[in-house]
């Protein structure tokens, strides 16, 4: 198409058209060049034996819309004027305050109907594992939930909640635990990043991809004009980037994102990294829920203990489901015992002072795990499943016995926890308790 006044200029670059395969977009600033570049590309396929289908080709117009509705056709037959469009798999909603609400609601239908697919096979084969949980959630469902997050920075919190609310669903059913456990520790514990960082870091690796292009191309073209139009204080998609960054926590302004280099880049890359340990490690810290996830060491391959922010944790390989599941739900305060469970208010019950929500046997201290699992002894069932599951341990760990003698219950459970020869005994006296 020959060059015209009214195409798009993006730094110094006139675009009139893309294509990408058979899929082709004309743009224009004006309805009567756009209708003459429609006839020019007629006579082209014409002369080059193809042929336009008009019912598959739209009209979208954005921006103010006019008074009149300008009128389209190829051909003699009329073309369609819509407010939805799909180019390169995302899809544009120009009557919506923002252009992305229609893909975004898209995308987390088709991750929503994608995770229930994943799920749906625990009907045939039982319980899905976390770990093979995690693979299918990578293959089968993450890829919807960040499609286009490169050129759409999550501004708008509730399209945004549509999207992560697949992601912590799925992440709720594989550990096992129930709608109203804290957010932090289902990335924590399974090692899937929560998604707003994840879609932030892929839209910062888009940036660094496009600061490698060559000048002329259009992709290099619109960075650059992105980078002008955040300059003289328009909004655009850097300043997009910035809003969820800063949100985030990051020390990000624009004027960082404006002359990138190699180490601008994985500077940000490492900002990104520490904000999110940073915030997972605050919320560990002050949730009252995830007390026994505080100070918590990781077992290495090497047989030494380190902490770990985020990552699939050992005590999810347990094998035995219900085992697994108890100890998971003692970690994440998702238990029936009375600490948590007086906590909520019902419709003949307000909640209960914590210091009031006492152990059902002794009527001395609050039920907690740590007093359940190791201080009541008012239960002889409890006396005699604590002795079996001690005497298990001290025989193979014997250090883990010393360690009861100073160390209060909650900190002695933390340490049992992290020990990995013995976390499958664990899981079944954790079991045991709370059956």
């Amino acid at each position: 198409l020959p060059h015209m006044e009214d195409d798009v200029l993006l730094h110094g670059i006139y675009i009139s058209h893309l294509e990408h395969a058979d899929d082709v977009l004309l743009v224009a600033t004006t309805p009567e060049g756009l209708q003459i570049k429609i006839d020019l590309f007629y006579r082209w396929c014409r002369e080059n034996l193809m042929v336009i289908n008009a019912l598959k080709t739209h009209i979208c117009i954005h921006g103010p819309r006019p008074r009149l509705q300008p009128q389209f056709s190829v051909s003699d037959a009329p073309i369609a004027v819509v407010t939805e469009y799909v180019y390169l798999g995302v899809k544009f909603q120009s009557d919506a305050r923002n252009l992305f609400k229609s893909h975004y609601e898209e995308k987390a239908a088709k991750a929503r109907r994608a995770a229930h697919g994943v799920l749906h096979i625990e009907s045939m084969i039982g319980s899905l594992p976390p770990w093979e949980g995690r693979i299918l959630y990578m293959g089968r469902v993450d890829p919807h939930l960040i499609q286009g997050c490169e050129i759409s920075p999550d501004v708008d919190d509730d399209l945004f909640e549509e999207l992560y609310s697949v992601q912590k669903a799925f992440i709720r059913r594989i550990l096992g635990v129930h709608k109203r456990s804290p957010v932090a520790p289902l990335h924590t514990e399974s090692g899937l990043v929560p998604l707003k960082f994840r879609r932030l870091e892929l839209a910062l690796r888009f940036l660094d991809y496009l600061r490698l292009w060559p000048r002329s191309s259009y992709a290099s073209a619109a960075y650059h004009d992105a980078v002008e139009l955040s300059k003289t204080g328009h909004k655009g998609w850097l300043m997009d980037i910035v809003y969820v960054a800063q949100a985030l926590g990051l020390k990000l302004q624009l004027r960082d994102l404006w002359d990138l280099d190699a180490k601008g880049v994985e500077l940000l890359q490492w900002r990104l990294q520490h904000g999110l340990k940073s915030t997972l490690d605050e919320a560990i810290a002050t949730g009252h829920k995830t007390y026994l996830l505080r100070g918590r060491l990781e077992p290495q391959s090497n047989g030494t203990l380190k902490h770990e922010t985020i990552c699939l944790r050992h005590y999810l390989h347990v094998p035995t489901l219900a085992h697994r599941r108890s100890l998971t739900r003692i970690l994440f305060g998702c238990h029936l015992l009375a600490v948590e469970r007086l906590a909520w208010s019902e419709r003949y019950r307000r909640e209960v002072p914590h210091d009031e929500r006492l152990c059902r046997f002794c009527r001395r201290a609050v039920e907690s795990p740590e007093h359940a699992m190791f201080r009541c002894v008012d239960s002889p069932e409890l006396l005699v499943a604590r002795t079996k599951y001690l005497a298990s341990i001290y025989t193979t760990r014997p250090e883990i016995r010393r360690a009861a003698a100073y160390q209060d219950a909650a900190e002695y459970l933390r340490l049992l926890i992290s020990d990995k020869e013995t976390i499958s005994l664990t899981a079944a006296f954790a079991h045991e308790v709370l059956k």
